[in-house]
C-alpha cells in the first residue's frame, strides 16, 4: 500500500513538523511493509529541514503520484482562515484543495485526522475544503468549535471530535537531544522560557505588551531565570536586544537556539512557566502540565484550544493586549499549572489509533 502524506510541511516550524514526525514513524511502525511518502512538489512539499529531521529522502515521481492508495491530511494543517485575505485563501487553496481535487477524481480515499475546521471566509474555499471533508472516509477534528462548524456552515456531521495530536506527546519517550539544554538550566532554581515570534526586534507592540511586562515580573519575582528562543530553524534571528534589557535589570538569562523539535518538547517539558504567542509551544507545555500564558496571534484555534481543556483565562487574544493586561496574566498563572484530564490525552492518542484502523479497512480492500 502507498500512503501519502500532506499537511503543513513545507517549513521548520516547531509545531508542524512534530506533527510529521509523530504521523510519519507511528505508520511506519503500523505498516513496516507499505510505503509512507510525503507530498513534495513545491511549494508546499516536505522541506529539506524535515528530510534531514526524518532521514527521509525519498523523491516521488509522476508514476508513484498515481499509485498512491490513500491521501492522509495530517495534523498541522489548517483548514480554515484566521482572518479574512483572498491572498492568504489562494494559497491555503493551492496548499490543500487542489491535492485532494485529484484523488477525489481517481476515487483515491482520503482520510483527514485532527485537524482544525472553519472559519473559512470565501466561498470558492469554503465549497472546495467542503468537498473534501464530504468524500472523505474518516474525519477526526480536535476540538469542539470544529466539530460544530462542520455541522453548521460545511452541512458535515460525520466529524469524530478528538484533541489536539501533539498532547500525545507526554506519552512518549523524547528522543534523546544533546546537553545544550543541560547548560541552559544550570544554577536555575525556577525558569521562564519566553518564546520569541518572528519579527519581535522591530515590533513595537510586542516589547510594550509582552517583553516590557515580562522583565516587571521577573525583577519582582527573582526567583525565576528567563530562557528565551524561537521555535523555526528558518527564522532564527538577532535576539540580542532581548539578551541587553534582561540583563540591563540584572536578570539572569539565556538565549535557546533552535534546531530541533524534539528539543524543543525537552526543553518544554522541563520549564516552570511558558509565555508564547503561538499555539503549541503552549500545546506541549501544557501536556507536561507547565504553567502557560498564550497570547495568541492566531487567535481562533488557540482560544479554542484553551477553551477545549477548561483553561481559557490562560489565553488572551495578542491584538486586544495591554501592558496591564499582561502583567495581570503573568502574576496570575506564574504558579497554576495545567492539569489535563486523561480523557485529554486519550483522545490525542485517538487520532492514531482511528488512522491506522481505517487504513488498515483500506489494505483489506486492496488485497480483496
Amino acid at each position: 500500500m502507498n500512503i501519502l502524506l500532506h499537511g503543513a510541511v513545507s517549513g521548520s516550524n516547531f509545531g508542524d513538523c512534530l506533527f510529521a514526525d509523530i504521523f510519519y514513524n507511528s505508520l511506519r511502525q503500523s505498516f513496516p511493509d507499505d510505503n509512507i511518502w510525503f507530498f513534495d512538489r513545491q511549494p508546499f512539499g516536505i522541506s529539506q529541514y524535515l528530510r534531514s529531521s526524518l532521514d527521509y529522502r525519498y523523491i516521488m515521481s509522476d508514476d508513484d503520484y498515481n499509485k498512491v492508495d490513500a491521501l492522509v491530511y495530517i495534523s498541522g494543517g489548517y483548514l480554515g482562515e484566521d482572518k479574512k485575505s483572498l491572498k492568504e485563501s489562494l494559497v491555503r487553496y493551492k496548499r490543500y484543495v487542489q491535492l485532494g481535487k485529484k484523488y477525489i477524481s481517481k476515487k483515491i480515499p482520503i482520510l483527514i485526522i485532527g485537524l482544525e475546521v472553519g472559519p473559512i471566509y470565501y466561498g470558492f474555499l469554503r465549497k472546495g475544503i467542503r468537498n473534501i471533508i464530504d468524500r472523505s472516509v474518516v474525519l477526526t477534528v480536535r476540538n469542539k468549535e470544529s466539530y460544530d462548524y462542520c455541522v453548521e456552515n460545511l452541512n458535515i456531521r460525520k466529524a469524530i471530535k478528538t484533541q489536539d495530536t501533539a498532547i500525545c506527546v507526554a506519552s512518549m519517550d523524547i528522543p534523546q537531544t544533546t546537553g545544550k539544554l543541560d547548560r541552559l538550566f544550570e544554577d536555575a532554581k525556577k525558569t521562564l522560557f519566553l518564546h520569541v515570534p518572528f519579527g519581535a526586534k522591530d515590533d513595537e507592540k510586542y516589547k510594550n505588551n509582552i517583553l516590557i511586562p515580562v522583565v516587571d515580573f521577573c525583577k519582582k519575582h527573582t526567583e525565576y531565570s528567563v530562557i528565551y528562543g524561537m521555535d523555526n530553524e528558518e527564522k532564527n534571528t538577532d535576539l540580542t536586544f532581548i539578551e541587553e534589557l534582561f540583563k540591563s535589570e540584572s536578570i539572569a538569562c539565556r538565549h535557546y537556539l533552535y534546531s530541533s523539535y524534539w528539543e524543543m518538547c525537552s526543553l518544554l517539558s522541563r520549564v516552570d512557566f511558558i509565555v508564547t504567542t503561538k499555539l503549541h509551544a503552549g500545546i506541549i507545555g501544557a501536556a507536561y502540565g507547565r504553567a502557560v500564558v498564550s497570547t495568541p496571534v492566531h487567535r481562533f484555534k488557540t482560544e479554542r484550544f484553551y477553551h477545549e481543556i477548561g483553561y481559557s483565562d490562560h489565553s488572551y487574544s495578542y491584538h486586544n493586549l495591554t501592558p496591564q493586561i499582561m502583567d495581570t496574566l503573568l502574576e496570575e498563572k506564574h504558579d497554576k499549572k495545567i492539569i489535563l484530564d486523561k480523557s485529554v490525552y486519550d483522545k490525542s492518542l485517538s487520532n492514531l489509533t482511528i488512522l491506522t484502523d481505517s487504513l488498515k479497512k483500506i489494505r483489506e480492500n486492496i488485497k480483496a
